[in-house]
């Protein structure tokens, strides 16, 4: 038997409701297919996840079914999906019915179909539950986490008990090794100690023999005050190393060749500050950094296309500006994601949440078109045709590589 065919629209255009006729008790008898166009063009479901999404007569259940669908070409949005006996549990016309699809944080739905429910003989049938089987995979995949765990516990806690034996007698091995030590370390310095008594004794006995130099005969010999003292022109060249410097050649040598605390100085030369430059307190801003803007930024890469601007930051301050295009604004839509902001020029801070940007708007775009940035993504509210955003921000993140 062939399958209903559903054409179903993502622009949600309400011209024609299909309908589905079931019945309480009926269990995946029914499968229809469907096919996916966004304004009446193909549009492939490749990477996406396809769900059946309803709320039953009186919203009684809901049903989220993603298990029985069943893509049969991607590239012409073509998909077969079989109702589960779930989705016929309660009578009467669904108050909602639809398919969703997801990909990468983008969702999007397609236009409404109707399901008429007709009741069967047997008063007792129970009503469907709500079916998640997203929520029933987690169920299955937690008791199985839980079942590894509780294995990978007891083989850590005999692991410990086993590493806790061996290390015990290691550390009783260890002590009667250092017990043995000691005893020799004592024996050791003992012997030392009588040795060294015996040297000392023979090095006072040839001292008290010696033939010393007195004072003045040393200072005679060994120091030049006038003749060994470094000028000031010689302490500044810091050429020779056989001359002693006086304190105030020191000094002089000191204010002409590095940086002093006090007093006023030109230093000449390039300086790398690497931690960074302070004045009275604050910190200097200095350094600049571009970083191109294209279409890999992009956060919605099914409407915006044509991405072309430059990030720019000096020192903490962080200039945006750049134009995009949207050749079919999705409508109803208000705004959308459009940029991410990389590392190193991200807006520092949350106060307020919000932080508005300039929007340049062309003639096709709405009065009340506007953009700002939250968190690291640009949001605008904008139309059909080319949109050229700017704005300015401070940042704390470590300088861009």
């Amino acid at each position: 038997m062939a399958n209903k065919i559903l054409n179903l629209d993502l622009s949600k255009d309400p011209i024609w409701l299909p309908f589905i006729y079931g019945r309480v008790g009926d269990e995946k008898l029914q499968t229809i297919t469907v096919n996916v166009t966004n304004n009446d063009q193909q549009f492939s479901l490749a990477g996406y996840t396809v769900a059946f999404e309803g709320v039953t007569n009186g919203g009684k259940t809901k049903v989220f079914d993603s298990d029985n669908v069943k893509v049969t070409n991607a590239s012409t949005g073509t998909f077969e999906y079989t109702f589960p006996s779930a989705a016929f549990g309660t009578p009467g016309v669904y108050e909602r019915a639809y398919f969703s699809i997801a990909k990468s944080g983008v969702r999007n739905s397609t236009g409404d179909f109707k399901i008429d429910v007709s009741n069967n003989a047997d008063i007792d049938a129970e009503e469907a539950q709500t079916v998640i089987t997203e929520y029933n995979k987690l169920v299955t995949e937690l008791n199985k986490l839980q079942k590894e765990n509780i294995n990978a516990l007891t083989k850590q806690q005999t692991d410990y008990i086993d590493s806790t034996n061996t290390k015990f007698i290691s550390i009783q091995n260890q002590i009667t090794d250092l017990q043995t030590l000691i005893g020799s370390y004592e024996t050791s310095v003992n012997s030392t100690k009588t040795t060294a008594i015996t040297e000392i004794s023979a090095a006072l006995e040839q001292f008290k023999k010696g033939d010393f130099y007195t004072k003045s005969e040393s200072d005679s010999r060994y120091l030049r005050y006038s003749v060994d003292q470094a000028t000031n022109a010689e302490a500044i060249a810091g050429t020779t190393g056989l001359k002693w410097m006086s304190p105030s050649t020191t000094k002089v040598a000191i204010s002409n060749q590095a940086t002093t605390l006090t007093g006023n100085q030109t230093v000449v030369g390039t300086k790398n500050f690497q931690d960074g430059l302070q004045l009275a307190g604050k910190v200097v801003q200095a350094g600049i950094a571009e970083r191109p803007i294209t279409d890999s930024d992009r956060s919605d890469t099914t409407y915006v296309t044509g991405v072309n601007g430059i990030l720019t930051r000096v020192g903490d301050v962080v200039t945006l500006a750049f134009n995009f295009q949207c050749g079919n604004w999705p409508s109803g839509t208000e705004t959308r994601w459009v940029i991410k902001i990389p590392a190193g020029y991200q807006r520092s801070g949350t106060t307020p949440v919000l932080h508005p940007l300039t929007l340049l708007r062309n003639a096709a775009q709405p009065t009340d078109a506007r953009a700002y940035l939250d968190g690291i993504i640009v949001n605008v509210k904008s139309g059909n045709g080319s949109s050229y955003v700017s704005g300015t921000w401070v940042t704390k993140d470590p300088w861009p590589s």
